[in-house]
């Protein structure tokens, strides 16, 4: 859990705290209960009522229905996780801030897909942190989507492991 980095998540989004009116919503239901319980206060103390924290599982249903309602996905991880979050994210046409270091980027902009940098994107507030995707790149990620994840695409890649 710790090498999600939330916290250091939470404090980029603290230096835009108070320019900006939104609300977090950081899906919790995993991990060390100790931690979950601090990383809450401490998110408590920053944000107040305006950071919600998922700590039950949701039907898969429900918690993808979320994505309709939030405007951006920031995963601050170094390594891949949480990657459906961040696919999601992007299926539904949001702006998706990763790490440069996170395979899960790296993968993702080979493919075309269009995605920003935590470090970099986040930081630039002439970016648009909280602008939505214009519609042909929305429409150009979730067709890149649906072809890496296909089910076409997940057989040629299981007969090109076993061929090896």
């Amino acid at each position: 859990m710790l090498t999600g980095n939330h916290l250091d998540a939470l404090q980029k989004l603290a230096s835009l705290n108070k320019k900006h009116n939104f609300k977090v919503l950081c899906p919790l239901g995993y991990g060390d209960s100790a931690y979950i319980e601090y990383l809450i206060a401490q998110a408590n103390s920053i944000f107040g009522k305006r950071f919600i924290p998922l700590t039950d599982f949701l039907e898969r249903e429900t918690y993808y229905n979320l994505f309709k309602y939030i405007d951006i996905v920031l995963m601050y991880q170094n390594r891949t996780q949480g990657a459906t979050n961040a696919i999601m994210g992007l299926y539904f046409g949001k702006k998706v801030y990763l790490k440069k270091e996170n395979t899960l980027y790296k993968i993702l902009k080979e493919n075309g897909i269009t995605l920003f940098d935590i470090q970099t994107d986040f930081n630039d507030e002439k970016n648009g942190i909280f602008d939505e995707l214009p519609a042909e790149i929305k429409k150009k990620n979730r067709q890149i989507l649906l072809q890496l994840f296909s089910n076409k695409k997940a057989m040629e890649n299981i007969k090109q492991m076993l061929s090896s």
